[in-house]
């Protein structure tokens, strides 16, 4: 394993021979500067605004860590799967396919539906709370409405 002079992994034993696409990284600048937060047209924290942004890329190590890692801590939507690298598995970690695509099969449609309303007026937390109010309501089944159809790229 090899880490950088800020005592990040950078490479360990499952790697990738492709363009990770991280947020910040050029080898000629200080390395403590790096930003090893994973690009994503979905959304990804950027520590220096506090604030999630969108990239014009998508890294391909979105979902791509070990299968058997727990993906909850990541904020939705993720995929259901943990990312690789630094943030995978935690609340910073980048943020992959769309909000109202519940079972992760690339579109919003019917199947999703059926997921929203077996969650209807349920105060636990899930993630069909789109608007994270506590409950899945008619505010929610807007934002779904609204991302109905979607298909992923």
């Amino acid at each position: 394993m090899v880490y950088d002079p800020c005592g990040i992994l950078i490479w360990g034993d499952e790697n990738i021979e492709e363009d990770p696409c991280f947020a910040y990284f050029d080898v000629g600048d200080d390395p403590c500067l790096w930003d090893f937060h994973l690009q994503s047209i979905y959304g990804r924290w950027d520590e220096s605004s506090s604030s999630w942004v969108t990239d014009s890329h998508t890294s391909p190590c979105l979902d791509g860590g070990d299968s058997a890692s727990p993906w909850d801590n990541e904020p939705w939507p993720n995929g259901k799967c943990i990312n690789m690298g630094a943030y995978g598995g935690t609340v910073e970690a980048s943020k992959n396919g769309n909000i109202a695509d519940f079972d992760v099969s690339g579109s919003v449609n019917l199947n999703d539906l059926v997921e929203l309303a077996s969650k209807w007026l349920n105060m636990d937390f899930c993630f069909m709370d789109l608007d994270l109010s506590g409950s899945v309501d008619l505010d929610d089944f807007t934002i779904f409405a609204d991302n109905w159809l979607w298909q992923k790229e």
